[in-house]
Parts: C-alpha cells; structure tokens; sequence
C-alpha cells in the first residue's frame, strides 16, 4: 500500500517556533558561523526535546539521524469510512513513474493507464504516530532555530571601513536529508528539502501545501536499520540539484495521479510536462537542455528542448 504520511505539522506549529525563537522572521539573532550553527542544534535537541540526534553534515548537504524505538506510521480509518459500494470506478492509475538526469536532459518515463479502482482500499489511511510527529517537530523547530540565526548578508569589514571588501558569513546547506530511523523494526523515513524552501515556509513567504510538492518524503526497510543508533548504514552523498528537482518532478507527478482533487487529463504528456517546467520554473533553474519522456505503456519516447518546455507554462 501507497504510504502518503503527513510531511509538515499544521499553521499553528510554525506560530509557535517563531514566539519560541524570540524574534521575528525578519531579524533574527545573528550566529557567526556554520560550527556554531551545528552546536546549537545539537544542544536544544538534547537539552530542550531529549532527542539523540547525530549529526553528518557535507558541504551541500545536512544529513540528520534521528533513530527511535516506536512506530513510525500507523493506519487509520480514512474520514469517509468504508465505501457503501464495492463496485469499482474507473480513473487514470499511475503504475509506474521513475527519472533521472543525464547528459542535461530530465529523463522521465511512466505507465499510466485507464482502468479501474478498488474503493475499498480509500477506506484505510496511513499517519504519522503521534509520538513520531512531536518528535519531528520538535526536530524542525531545533533546525529553524538554529541554521535561521545564520546572516546570510554580505557585511562590510570592520578593518576596511567604507572599503570595497566584503565578508559574508557561513551559510546553512542547500540541502536537508532528514532520517528517521525505527531501529526497531528496520523501517525508516527520508524526509528531503530545499533550506530556503522550509525558510521561506517556516516565516510565511511559501504556503505549507507548496512546500509538500517541494519536500520529498521516501520510505526503505532494512536489517541494517536495526540497532543502529549512530546510522552507521547511511550511504552519504552530496544533493544535486539536478537530482533534487528530478526527485521532485517526480513527487509532483505521484500527487497529480494519487492524491491530488484536480484530476489530471488524458493527456500524459501534456500532464508531465506542465509539472516539469512549472517545477524547473520555481526555482529558475537554467542547467538543462531538454526533457525526454518514456511512455512505457506505448514505447513511444518525446523529445522536448528547453525552449519548446516554456509553452507549457501558458
């Protein structure tokens, strides 16, 4: 089954790391460097929200361990309970969507058909605990606190005074991977986003329901999960850009066809595409040169060049 988890807490929850930050979004307190930014996270993760969390940062990238001893997802009548019918509806099913990119081309191929729906399987819904969530806001509220406080302003230097030299201060990783780890059972979740994007969420410049199409949220199990309090199984890698935006096309894609109330059309291609250049559009990102598609239901490949994908914004 389909695991589609909350990825972000409610309004109210940002609210309340912005009183408890003492500041307002606009200036915050300033730390001088990135090390101090590790230290304090560090510290009000264990001394203010009790979590054991290990820290892996990389140049690009924030890699962030939280390994715990419950449930991570737990399963839930949906609101509209169990269908009055078992007779199945016709819709288009995503079966299959997978990318990647190479040679600067978004690579992007797909199975989706029309066919019909079992209602029955509506009636059961999947959450976070809610042990898990306050764990993982209260991790959130740690990285806003602590990587926020970083200025990212270029400042003049004291030793040149009215001089042309400017020093900038550190500041945080484009990227945050997230992992939580039930090292019980072997299962955990990736949670994987922009920090300018939770930025801009957490002070209001980017509505929440946006930041779940930009943020990534993966699911894997494993026997080396277990145990492992340090997260010594984690593959580290530097984000990409590249890879994070397929990664996200791709996250889009699956809300359009699975969860999203405005239906998609028949039109695949056309469907796809929107979603890759209103993605690429978001972020202004210019380093490709076009995006090739893979019908795999009919074997059919579409080439479309960086220009041609701008018509698709219309």
């Amino acid at each position: 089954m389909r695991i589609p988890p909350s990825v972000f807490p409610p309004l109210f929850f940002y609210l309340w790391i912005l009183f408890l930050s003492g500041c307002s979004p606009s200036s915050p307190p300033a730390i001088a460097t990135l090390a101090e930014a590790h230290q304090k996270f560090l510290k009000l993760c264990k001394e203010e929200y009790n979590l054991a969390v290990v820290l892996k940062p990389l140049p690009s990238t924030l890699w962030i361990y939280l390994p715990v001893t419950e449930n991570i997802i737990e399963y839930k009548a949906s609101l509209e309970g169990a269908p009055r019918s078992v007779k199945p509806t016709q819709e288009l099913l995503l079966h299959y969507v997978d990318g990647h990119f190479e040679n600067e081309t978004f690579h992007v191929e797909y199975d989706i058909v029309k066919g019909f729906s079992d209602p029955s399987q509506k009636s059961l819904k999947s959450f976070y605990t809610e042990e898990f969530q306050r764990k993982q806001n209260n991790l959130l509220t740690a990285l806003f606190r602590s990587y926020s406080d970083l200025d990212l302003e270029k400042k003049e230097s004291a030793s040149q005074k009215g001089g042309p030299y400017l020093e900038k201060t550190d500041a945080p990783p484009p990227f945050v991977v997230l992992v939580a780890s039930d090292i019980k059972r072997g299962v955990e979740a990736i949670l994987i986003f922009s920090f300018e994007d939770f930025r801009y969420t957490m002070t209001g410049l980017i509505p929440q329901e946006e930041f779940a199409l930009r943020s990534i949220t993966e699911f894997r199990g494993g026997q080396g999960i277990v145990a492992d309090e340090e997260g010594r199984h984690l593959a580290l890698k530097e984000m990409t850009w590249p890879e994070f935006l397929t990664k996200q096309i791709l996250n889009r894609i699956r809300f359009k066809y699975q969860t999203s109330d405005f239906k998609p059309s028949d039109d695949a291609e056309t469907e796809i595409l929107t979603i890759v250049a209103q993605t690429l559009k978001a972020y202004s990102f210019g380093d490709f040169t076009s995006v090739r598609l893979h019908n795999l239901r009919s074997d059919q490949h579409y080439l479309f060049n960086r220009s041609q994908l701008e018509t698709f914004l219309k």
